[in-house]
């Protein structure tokens, strides 16, 4: 066994014949005869004529002790509690209460979040509409939305509020575009023309944009007959908000024939059409009328 260098192996022989060993922590240099290590051992007893044996703990593994990394803070985020109006109007002033706002600086920005663009535009770029700011306090800020929004149809969207420090707080809002009434040229829309083919030449269709008509139809007959008739269908489908407000039809007026527009069925909002124009001449004789179909919706946004 190899020597101790430093706190001796004490052996003892206790009475009837126990060996109790008494060993502290101990640091043995290895011999040609056997390895040595590091070892602590408690006293054990054993029974007469069996000698105890100390059994060693393996030496720990040490510990590595990692640095720490500083957490660099940015600042408290800024937080909208509450929008005085539950609508965003072009020109309509709107009032962000909340906590955390900070003084404004060249970094604070409001804007609206678009969740559905249709027009790229100034007022859509980067999905995103920038509003004018009002008055910044750290607890309450006031921004106007710019009055000649266009291009942008009525949908959900979010004010994002972005403070100082670079850190944005948000809310829910539902955007109303200014609402205007227009006429729908045929070509702009989406128009199924079911035309009637009762005489010698039959046409309805798109008219010219020079004319600022929503369509225009004629039929005429170049032999002489007893007359003819015949019913011409139109189906308007409007998107994007766009619903129907009103339908005329205007004749042309060297045409001797009838015409008579069957819209009953049309309801001011509706946003799926379908009307009619029965017509019919006597003879020789012509048709030819104009239709100008009048709608409401979101300013500068597509029919289709």
């Amino acid at each position: 066994m190899g020597k101790a260098r430093s706190k001796v192996l004490n052996l003892t022989l206790g009475v009837a014949g126990l060996a109790v060993f008494t060993v502290g922590a101990m640091i043995l240099i290895p011999d040609r005869r056997q390895m040595s290590f590091a070892a602590t051992a408690t006293s054990t007893a054993t029974p007469s004529g069996i000698q105890g044996i100390a059994t060693p703990t393996p030496t720990p593994v040490p510990s590595i002790a990692l640095p720490v990394l500083p957490i660099q803070t940015l600042g408290a985020f800024p937080l909208i509690t509450h929008l005085e109006s539950t609508v965003a109007q072009p020109g309509l002033l709107l009032g962000i209460d909340g906590t955390k706002f900070g003084t404004r600086s060249d970094q604070s920005v409001v804007y609206l979040e678009w969740t559905n663009v249709l027009v790229n535009n100034n007022y859509t770029q980067d999905q995103k509409l920038e509003l004018y700011i009002e008055d910044w306090q750290d607890a309450h800020v006031e921004v106007e939305v710019p009055p000649d929004v266009e291009g942008v149809p009525d949908q959900p969207a979010h004010v994002v509020l972005t403070a100082a420090n670079g850190l944005q707080g948000s809310a829910d809002i539902k955007f109303t575009a200014t609402h205007v009434v227009a006429m729908v040229a045929a070509q702009d829309a989406d128009v199924t023309f079911t035309c009637s083919a009762n005489s010698g030449i039959d046409t309805c269709g798109p008219d010219d944009p020079d004319e600022h008509d929503f369509a225009w139809a004629g039929h005429s007959d170049l032999f002489y007959t007893l007359g003819e008739s015949g019913t011409d269908g139109y189906q308007v489908r409007l998107a994007n908000g766009w619903k129907y407000a009103s339908l005329s039809l205007v004749n042309y007026k060297d045409a001797a024939g009838f015409t008579a527009l069957q819209d009953d069925a049309l309801q001011v909002g509706a946003t799926d059409l379908y009307f009619t124009v029965y017509w019919y001449f006597f003879g020789e004789d012509f048709v030819e009328y104009q239709l100008f179909l009048n709608v409401s919706g979101p300013k500068g946004v597509p029919f289709k």
